[in-house]
């Protein structure tokens, strides 16, 4: 089956994991709505995770280690990021 960005793939029936031919499972926000303008999220064969673009699934990823991805997600949770949602 086809999403619409050129992958074969299965998609999760709540629309937030997709599923690619490869096994890894990319998962989005919840709150992303269904425009599928969002990140999507997947843990790597070599342990570390990635992050794309879920309107572009074809134009690359940026890697980060687990440590990274901890770093980062506890200052967004903290606030360190809210002034680029200004």
């Amino acid at each position: 089956m086809s999403d619409g960005t050129n992958i074969i793939g299965t998609t999760s029936p709540d629309g937030l994991e997709f599923t690619g031919p490869d096994g890894i499972v990319w998962r989005k926000p919840e709150r992303s709505g269904p425009n599928g303008n969002c990140p999507e999220l997947a843990k790597q064969p070599n342990g570390k995770i990635a992050i794309r673009n879920s309107n572009n699934r074809l134009g690359g990823t940026a890697e980060f280690t687990v440590d990274e991805i901890r770093a980062l997600f506890g200052d967004v949770s903290d606030g360190g990021y809210n002034y680029l949602l200004a």
